[in-house]
C-alpha cells in the first residue's frame, strides 16, 4: 500500500489537467443571440461573454469559420438575416468570414440587421 495516496494524488491531478483542457478546448460559439418572450433579443458575445442588446450591426470574433447560436424562448419562429430558429428551440449555425445582411422576419417594421465576422 505503500505510494498510493501520491498515486492517486497523481490520478486526481491529471483527471483535473484533462477536464480543464476540455473544457478550453471545446467548440463553443462565438456569438449567442437570446430571443425572450415577446421577442426581445439580447447577444452575448466576445471573450468576456458580455450581454448587449440586439443591434444593428453585430460583429462575430474568432478565428477560421464562425459559431452563431439562436436560443429562441419566443412563442412565434424568428429568421434574424439568415439565422432562423423555431419557437420555442435552440439553432446552431457556422459561417465564414464575411458580412451579412437582412430582417428579423418577427419584426418587419425594424430596420435591417448586419452581422460581420471578421
Amino acid at each position: 500500500m505503500h505510494g498510493t495516496p501520491q498515486r492517486t494524488g497523481v490520478i486526481l491531478g491529471i483527471l483535473a489537467l484533462a477536464m480543464t483542457a476540455a473544457w478550453l478546448l471545446w467548440p463553443r460559439a462565438n456569438t449567442i443571440i437570446h430571443i425572450a418572450r415577446g421577442g426581445l433579443a439580447t447577444v452575448r458575445s466576445g471573450p468576456l461573454r458580455t450581454t448587449s442588446p440586439l443591434g444593428d450591426t453585430i460583429t462575430i470574433g474568432g478565428s477560421g469559420w464562425r459559431r452563431v447560436q439562436l436560443v429562441n424562448e419566443d412563442t412565434m419562429p424568428h429568421q434574424i438575416a439568415m439565422f432562423r430558429v423555431p419557437k420555442g428551440e435552440t439553432s446552431s449555425y457556422r459561417i465564414p468570414p464575411g458580412v451579412y445582411g437582412g430582417m428579423c422576419t418577427a419584426h418587419p417594421t425594424q430596420r435591417g440587421i448586419t452581422f460581420i465576422a471578421r
